[in-house]
């Protein structure tokens, strides 16, 4: 069977890295922590509210 288009797991991979991602930005921001931390929980409860 071909693949086609993007699966759960690919889009899972991707979100994960994304958050990491912030992580970082978040460790090393001076003052725009809340912003960011916002950003985190948006990204991490954004897929619960897809089903």
């Amino acid at each position: 069977m071909a693949k086609s288009g993007t699966n759960a797991i690919d889009l899972l991979k991707a979100d994960h890295r994304l958050v990491e991602e912030l992580f970082e930005k978040y460790e090393n921001a001076r003052g725009r922590k809340a912003v960011i931390a916002r950003q985190i929980c948006q990204e991490l409860i954004g897929p619960c509210h897809v089903y």
